[in-house]
């Protein structure tokens, strides 16, 4: 009998590790999501400010050529505009390689992702980045791993207890 009690308490103590490691991998994972969702909109935003600098720099040049006259300040805009288009597009491209080709590759796609756009989805326009109750999901997560903690405490107390009865109770037997 005391053997399956071990056993018991042996599975109860697989499980709460299991659970930790489950979360342990989760953090993981939404640590990984984030870094590689923060780089792959710092490119997103770098590749527009690249092509609004470009669409710029055109509507400068067309300003003079179509009118058939060297307007110098007109190409001057034009150039220094061509040249943050480049810088833009330099930083869209440093952004997006150090999520493409580093470990965050697999982390930043949406098809290995069950996500629940905004747009598309029945959240009324709720941001993905947070909890139900508004929380950033970090503290959500770190919330739950404490919960866990929490609760293989109470279990070892729990246990504990039921030690101390059943050696009260084996000495009781035993003075009688």
């Amino acid at each position: 009998r005391e053997k399956e009690e071990r056993k018991k308490e042996w599975e109860e103590d697989k499980d709460a590790v299991k659970e930790l490691i489950d979360a342990q991998k989760s953090l993981t994972k939404a640590r990984f999501d984030s870094i590689a969702y923060h780089r792959i909109c710092a490119a997103d935003v770098s590749g527009i400010l690249s092509s609004l600098s470009y669409t710029a720099a055109y509507l400068s040049a067309v300003t003079t050529e179509c009118e058939q006259m060297l307007y110098q300040e007109r190409y001057c805009a034009s150039d220094i505009s061509r040249l943050l288009a480049a810088l833009a597009e330099g930083a869209a491209g440093a952004a997006a390689t150090s999520q493409q080709c580093t470990k965050f590759v697999a982390a930043g796609d949406p098809a290995n992702e069950n996500i629940e756009r905004r747009l598309t989805g029945n959240d009324g326009g709720a941001s993905q980045h947070s909890s139900d109750d508004g929380a950033p999901p970090f503290d959500t997560l770190h919330e739950s791993v404490q919960g866990m903690f929490d609760k293989l405490e109470e279990r070892k107390q729990e246990r504990e207890e039921e030690r101390e009865e059943k050696e009260e109770l084996h000495d009781s037997v035993l003075e009688m």
